[in-house]
């Protein structure tokens, strides 16, 4: 096996500007669909959805937030198309562009019962932009740092732009929890909006510094050596297969379960557990808090014993704490809540993203690594992560507000991931393929 790469590929002054600009994109993605999950659960279901009772306004509030996730696979195929074509730069600017912009423009847009039935027809439409845009940020985030780290790091280093969600989604919930102290009336005259026109201001912050980021060293080879794919979406069906299962699987245990408690457990704790209203959004800001620090920890773990058995680990934790989880959440009690949460999130689901972050990465070529970290992120985010609080809501009127069938979602989700980690390659501390530096004879290289 060829000797570990500890030298990074670009200067450290360029990796930390390319880390900072990453965290930032990720912040606002997360910021953007965290306060939108936030409302939806919370108002959006009397602003917008008032002539449904409250049980099925929410579940409409939650379907206008699965749109989101369905137009996401479009974004990814797309952008991640043209990041593998013309570089991971120009990707970056555009999805912060878009995410940021209809954000602003949600917390300008009027409600059903100013402009009737057009208000939640607008507030699809700015949805659906918002994902659209949402749906590249992270794979041209994580391939970014992926090939600028070296191999020794690359799990920590691809970990950072997963930082700037948690920092995000620990921003939009501190929010509406500060939001949620107020009156019913206050919030719904005009309180909610004020998330949403923060949007902008992480908006010019994110293009500012993404401006003058470098392109990758790993597309740059591909560019001189003329060996940029012309179709990567085609190549990368044709002969990465297994990469896309493999990264689609290790996806469904973090990306359902972190939609379902960021969104389903806000309604459920406020609606069916009957908690005062900012519970819900505090329990998940100091999750988010928490969610940070395992994060990079889980990434560290990684890239120390390799990517696979900490996907093990942290699913089987997954496994064992949710049905815990749930029951104490019926506790009512509001530390117990917020302890319960904080495990789930930062044990189980930031743990799996610390090991996952370089491993979709190390999965595929780099004549369509964009492409194909897009499209295993975004259709299993698609399948599991946009329906999952819809799912987790039809569960609870179908079984009389009983929380065990959504304990057993979770489950089911964890599951998968371990399968999916057992049937994958192990790729740490291994040189990311690269068709314009071919791996030399008698090197690993992943089949």
């Amino acid at each position: 096996m060829s000797a570990v790469n500890t030298a990074p590929k670009v200067s450290d002054e360029t990796i930390r500007r390319a880390a900072f600009a990453s965290a930032i994109g990720s912040a606002v993605e997360y910021y953007d669909f965290a306060i939108y999950s936030a409302a939806a659960a919370l108002v959006f279901n009397k602003l917008f959805f008032p002539e449904f009772n409250d049980a099925v306004g929410v579940l409409a509030a939650f379907a206008t937030y699965a749109v989101g996730f369905l137009v996401r696979p479009l974004g990814g195929l797309y952008f991640g198309s043209r990041g593998d074509r013309f570089g991971r730069r120009g990707v970056l600017m555009a999805t912060v562009l878009l995410m940021g912009g209809a954000s602003t423009a949600i917390g300008l847009l009027p409600t059903y019962e100013s402009i009737g039935i057009l208000a939640p027809i607008l507030l699809v439409v700015l949805r659906m932009v918002q994902g659209f845009g949402a749906g590249a940020e992270q794979s041209s985030a994580t391939t970014l740092m992926s090939e600028m780290a070296a191999d020794n790091r690359r799990g920590y280093l691809s970990a950072i732009p997963f930082v700037g969600i948690w920092c995000g989604l620990l921003f939009a919930t501190g929010s509406f929890a500060l939001i949620g102290l107020a009156d019913d009336e206050a919030i719904q005259g005009g309180l909610w909006r004020i998330p949403f026109l923060v949007s902008i201001v992480l908006l010019f912050v994110g293009v500012y510094i993404r401006r003058h980021l470098p392109e990758t060293p790993e597309f740059e080879a591909l560019e001189k050596t003329a060996k940029t794919s012309g179709r990567p979406i085609s190549e990368l069906l044709a002969t990465e297969r297994r990469g896309l299962l493999v990264g689609f699987g290790v996806r469904i245990g973090e990306a359902g379960p972190s939609n379902l408690f960021s969104s389903f457990s806000l309604s459920y704790l406020a609606m069916t557990v009957g908690v005062a209203a900012y519970v819900g959004p505090l329990a998940i800001s100091v999750a988010s808090a928490c969610a940070i620090v395992t994060l990079l920890i889980s990434a560290k773990l990684a890239d120390r014993f390799g990517r696979r058995p900490v996907l093990f680990a942290t699913s089987l934790f997954q496994v064992a704490w949710a049905f815990p989880c749930f029951a104490l959440m019926q506790t009512g009690n509001t530390v117990i809540i917020i302890l319960a949460v904080s495990l789930a999130v930062s044990c189980g689901v930031a743990g799996m993203q610390g090991a996952q972050c370089a491993y979709l990465t190390e999965l595929f070529d780099a004549r369509h690594r964009m492409a194909g970290v897009g499209i295993a992120r975004e259709f299993s985010v698609v399948l599991v992560g946009g329906t999952a609080p819809f799912v987790a809501s039809g569960l609870l009127i179908l079984f009389d507000n009983h929380w065990w069938p959504v304990a057993l979602y979770i489950v089911f989700l964890s599951l998968v991931t371990f399968v999916a980690a057992y049937f994958g390659p192990e790729t740490a501390r291994q040189p990311l393929r690269n068709a314009a530096a071919p791996v030399m004879a008698g090197e690993d290289t992943i089949a």
